[in-house]
């Protein structure tokens, strides 16, 4: 027999109001030790027997995913609209105008703009947030949020109950489905700054400037990271008492791949120092010229010989 989970026993003894309650409490910002849509699928499939228990289990997530976001948009519209007030007063802009500014960036499509953010697990609570700062209307966010919170809390309720059967692997592949998105999120959005960044250079010698070091401390990271992990391996292969790759050539490719990952990085850290200076050289436009397609070959030849380095290493080692 299958030994239950502690969230397991407690869901099967008490329903899906310890899940309701786990809910309101996470929207407040409270870690809770579990995803809540992992919680939900469970108790779709553990505290919901029949048809109009679901109907009662998603419509009692509905009113506590509601109070909370509610509770949290409050709080935020009142003590934390004055924090940036003050913050906004410290910097010398108006708060009335930079949060007008902010709303139009939304297109006048508040609710629109509060239901798809409340339907994404990783960012709903900050939209609560971010709507009482901004001072969107509370009709509007409490029209935004109603449908974020039937499919956000509804589909796992439904899932769980239909795949009870299947709940246990399923909720493997939802938990580690959510770890990814955890992961991918942050990479996404910090993707996003980098193309900003790059885009508000001035110049295109500015902006190759920038993207290059981007790009090459991103390449230098992957680099470290491969390096490390060949390490590692090659050292669990040995006590494993398997042929691992000789000591020689793994040192050899560990000092090149070091090699070319300060060398990027020198590259990176120059550029960034160009960039971020708020005066740049007077230099003719052919001498500028000439000397940016050069740093950028030999930027490329780093990038081509590194790339190719960890292709190799990662492929002796099955990292990929």
């Amino acid at each position: 027999m299958t030994r239950r989970r502690p969230i397991e026993q407690l869901i099967t003894e008490y329903g899906v109001y310890i899940v309701a309650l786990l809910i309101f409490v996470g929207e407040l910002g409270v870690p809770t030790g579990i995803p809540a849509e992992l919680a939900l699928l469970i108790a779709g499939s553990y505290g919901v027997h029949s048809f109009s228990g679901l109907v009662f289990a998603v419509a009692l997530i509905v009113v506590a995913d509601m109070a909370g976001t509610t509770t949290l948009h409050i709080v935020s519209r009142t003590g934390g609209s004055r924090l940036l007030n003050r913050l906004l007063l410290k910097f010398g802009k108006r708060s009335e105008e930079t949060i007008a500014r902010w709303r139009a960036r939304l297109g006048g499509h508040d609710v629109v703009a509060v239901a798809v953010g409340r339907m994404l697990p990783l960012v709903r609570m900050y939209i609560s947030i971010g709507a009482g700062l901004l001072q969107i209307p509370m009709r509007d966010f409490l029209l935004g949020s109603l449908p974020g919170a039937f499919i956000w809390g509804g589909v796992p309720l439904v899932l769980g109950y239909y795949l009870h059967g299947d709940v246990q692997q399923f909720a493997t592949n939802y938990a580690t489905i959510s770890h990814l998105i955890f992961v991918i999120l942050p990479a996404l959005t910090i993707s996003a700054l980098v193309m900003w960044w790059v885009r508000r250079g001035h110049t295109r010698w500015s902006k190759l400037r920038r993207g290059r070091s981007a790009a090459g401390i991103l390449t230098a990271s992957i680099s470290v990271v491969i390096m490390v992990r060949a390490l590692v391996v090659n050292t669990d292969v040995i006590e494993s008492g398997l042929a691992a790759l000789h000591h020689t050539i793994l040192t050899t490719w560990s000092i090149a791949l070091a090699a070319l990952a300060i060398a990027l990085l020198s590259v990176a850290l120059n550029d960034l120092r160009v960039a971020i200076r708020h005066r740049q050289p007077q230099r003719s436009a052919t001498h500028e010229a000439v000397q940016e397609l050069t740093t950028t070959v030999v930027w490329l030849a780093l990038v081509i010989s590194t790339g190719t380095l960890i292709f190799l290493i990662a492929s002796h080692y099955a990292l990929f």
